[in-house]
Formats: C-alpha cells, structure tokens, sequence
C-alpha cells in the first residue's frame, strides 16, 4: 500500500467515520473519487464513502490497488492513475460541499 500526502481536515474525517460506524462492518470504506475526465463541468476530486463492493469491482478490472494510507486511514482513491492530483492536497469543508484544496 502506496503512503499519500494528503490531508483530511478533522472536521471531515470524523463526519465520515461516525457516518461509517453506523454502517455494516467490512461493507463500506472511505474514498477519493473522481468523475469522468469528459464530464462537463468539470470533475472534481470528492470524499466520501465508497461500498466495498463497488471498490472490489474496480480494483479487479483495473489489476492493481487502489488503496493508500493518509492521515493515518486507510483511502480507496479512484482513478488511481490520477493519484498523483492528491499529492500536497487537503479536503476540507469549502462553504457547502468538501473541497480539495492546496497545502
């Protein structure tokens, strides 16, 4: 498992990780993800919580891992192959909606 420089605002974090106590163990984790590159407007990185199984699915047609560890969790980051977009990032909450934002 690849390590990232990523940050996650506490605020964020602990949002998601009570949301996922309240879910079945193993189902669900949490993820960056990132919409079609052709997608008008543009797609944007999110965070959030992504099914298990819809992350399994993804990791066998793509052949590799799609796991990291930042801030000290474990992150299913889609696409990977853009995982360095990451890099020196933060998600943190903007004024409605997580955004990813520069150290």
């Amino acid at each position: 498992m690849q390590s990232l420089n990523l940050e996650i605002s506490n605020e964020v974090l602990n949002s998601f990780k009570n949301s996922l106590s309240m879910l079945p163990e193993k189902d669900y984790l949490l993820g960056a993800t990132k919409g079609e590159s052709e997608e008008i407007p543009k797609a944007t990185w999110t965070f959030g919580i992504v099914p298990m199984e819809i992350a399994n699915s993804i990791r066998e047609v793509y052949m590799h891992d799609c796991m990291v560890e930042a801030n000290g969790e474990i992150i299913f980051v889609y696409p990977f192959d853009l995982l360095w977009e990451l890099e020196e990032k933060k998600f943190a909450w903007g004024e409605d909606f997580i955004e990813l934002q520069k150290l």
